[in-house]
């Protein structure tokens, strides 16, 4: 540290500025040019608050007065006296100094002394300022400045004074109030709600849309199933001690309306999870959007291949090209001749069953004759069957949505023509075959496909105790819903699954321990699923139901099914 020598000639320093040393630009005082040199070499940011300087009469006798003879606390002058060393007093930036022995009252040879250049100021400087504006600056100038240096300084200081120590702590207690606070926030105490939304210490929020309306709008049992299931569940105590609150809203089976049905979901209502909507192109809609904001979308309506390796969404559904590889091999084997034309749904739903059935038929591939295809927005598929027909197709595979699988059998009737019929398993409930058959009575009997929901129209199936228990939630929870409807089976399967995997995530809900649930599940005991499926996932297999059997539409207006169960893996 550098010293300088206190000199009693006047430099024109003002008193009250105890900056001044900072830098010499700054320097509040009207020095001369050898007061100017002096200060120069003072370093910079030093003040009174921070540096020492040197006071005495004779070399021998001099002293170093520490920093903190200014109080930090008040900024008001604290005394120090040694044997035979001077008596200094340090005031807002000026230091007093009287010989030792002098009385306060006796001190009239006493003099300012500029904290930049060391000189002694006049009588007219040490005045307060005149204005209040000036005083106010001359106070903050005045109040020090604590440095890292500094403090480390007087931690290591052993003459450092209790009153700075106790206004250290003063200073440090609000800070170590909020972090003692910020710590106490991050405590997780188990069994209190997760800081994810939706999930309270008594609830659980899932979300999802369905056709309530439009052409799709045969497929709104799915949640009307799942409702009444959880309304069941809840009334025996929820999940982990918290009820399931399902939210559905209409999307019209138009993508555009999921987009916006589900911003409200998660923007307004904060659900916990995206649960159970319905359709291939409604939920590619929104996943990358549910993905952005951590939403796990739990058990798609589609069996669609795109959700076979996806990260924060599984399907429930079997792949869409399992389904279409046992329909291709059934054809291969019991209709080699056959010439097959194919009814689709323009969109990943059928292009993936029509891969499989390709796979399937192998060799026999090129038994596919023609292929027609339609979108969602058409009123109809009339002039798609007249192609087919004249294609010479004696083989159809309706691979439609229920509304124009109806409409396919009725173009049918009305062509007179009697092809061979395949319908996928999202058309095949009982209600659907009933209404086409009502207007195609010759066209629907035969018909082929897929089941794995146990039917509750199925005389072999009447005592069975999932379908009985089937039939009591939905008779209390949903009395005014259609009980021969195979759908509000499929909502219970998928609501019996949810509740599972939420109960395997454990007392401490999160997103995360969700999904890590929903991906490693397994169930041999769902009751309504077909005696034999099991539903299983994992980190690589992201398709739950893993079988299924095929099943051919009677006479008699039910279906019938028939062989073993197969593989329903993709």
């Amino acid at each position: 540290m550098r010293k300088m020598r206190l000199r009693r000639s006047s430099c024109g320093n003002s008193a009250t500025c105890c900056t001044a040393a900072r830098t010499l630009a700054s320097a509040p005082c009207h020095m001369s040019a050898s007061a100017t040199r002096i200060a120069a070499r003072k370093p910079a940011g030093a003040h009174c608050g921070e540096k020492s300087m040197i006071v005495g009469g004779s070399p021998s006798a001099r002293r170093t007065l520490p920093a903190r003879s200014l109080c930090t606390s008040c900024g008001r002058a604290r005394t120090r006296r040694r044997r035979g060393a001077s008596s200094v007093t340090w005031s807002m930036g000026t230091a007093t100094r009287k010989p030792s022995g002098t009385s306060a009252a006796g001190s009239t040879a006493s003099h300012a002394i500029c904290a930049a250049s060391g000189r002694a100021a006049s009588a007219r400087d040490r005045r307060p300022p005149s204005s209040s504006r000036a005083r106010r600056s001359a106070a903050r100038a005045a109040r020090p400045r604590r440095t890292l240096r500094g403090r480390r300084a007087e931690e290591r200081s052993p003459a450092s004074s209790r009153s700075n120590n106790r206004g250290y702590r003063r200073s440090y207690r609000p800070m170590r109030t909020a972090l003692i606070l910020v710590l106490a926030a991050l405590i997780v105490v188990p069994g209190a709600a997760a800081a994810d939304p939706g999930v309270s210490s008594g609830s659980i929020l899932l979300g999802g849309t369905v056709p309530l309306s439009g052409l799709a709008s045969g497929y709104k049992s799915v949640a009307l199933g799942a409702e009444a299931y959880f309304k069941y569940v809840n009334d025996r105590g929820g999940v982990n001690g918290r009820k399931i609150d399902y939210r559905y809203l209409d999307d019209a089976y138009d993508p555009a309306q999921t987009v916006q049905q589900t911003r409200k979901l998660v923007e307004q209502d904060q659900v916990f999870a995206i649960f159970n909507t319905l359709g291939t192109e409604t939920n590619i809609a929104i996943r990358d959007y549910l993905k952005e904001r951590g939403v796990p979308q739990l058990f798609v309506a589609s069996g669609a291949n795109t959700w076979g390796s996806d990260t924060n969404a599984i399907g429930y559904l079997p792949s869409y090209i399992a389904e279409g590889k046992i329909y291709g091999r059934y054809v291969a084997s019991k209709w080699p001749h056959a010439r097959i034309g194919i009814l689709f749904q323009n969109d990943d739903y059928t292009r993936d069953l029509m891969r499989g059935l390709k796979v399937g038929l192998g060799k026999k591939a090129g038994l596919i004759k023609a292929q027609e295809g339609y979108d969602v927005t058409q009123s109809g598929v009339a002039s798609q069957m007249s192609a087919l027909k004249s294609a010479g197709v004696d083989t159809l595979m309706i691979f439609a949505t229920p509304t124009f699988a109806i409409q396919a059998y009725v173009a049918a009737a009305k062509l007179g023509w009697k092809p061979k019929m395949v319908v996928n398993q999202v058309s095949s409930a009982a209600s659907t075959m009933q209404i086409a058959a009502a207007n195609a009575k010759e066209q629907v009997p035969g018909s082929i496909s897929t089941v794995v929901f146990k039917d509750p129209d199925d005389p072999k199936q009447a005592n069975d105790a999932g379908v009985k228990l089937y039939r009591s939630i939905l008779a209390k929870y949903q009395p005014s819903a259609n009980p021969h409807d195979v759908y509000n089976v499929y909502g219970m399967a998928v609501a019996y699954t949810a509740v599972d995997a939420l109960k395997k995530a454990g007392k401490n809900l999160t997103r995360k321990s969700l999904l890590n649930a929903v991906f490693n599940l397994k169930e041999t005991t769902n009751p309504f699923l077909l005696k034999g499926v099991v539903l299983k996932t994992g980190p690589r297999d992201h398709f739950p139901i893993e079988q299924a059997q095929l099943e051919q539409w009677a006479p008699s207006g039910r279906w019938v099914r028939f062989g073993k169960l197969e593989s329903a893996q993709g």
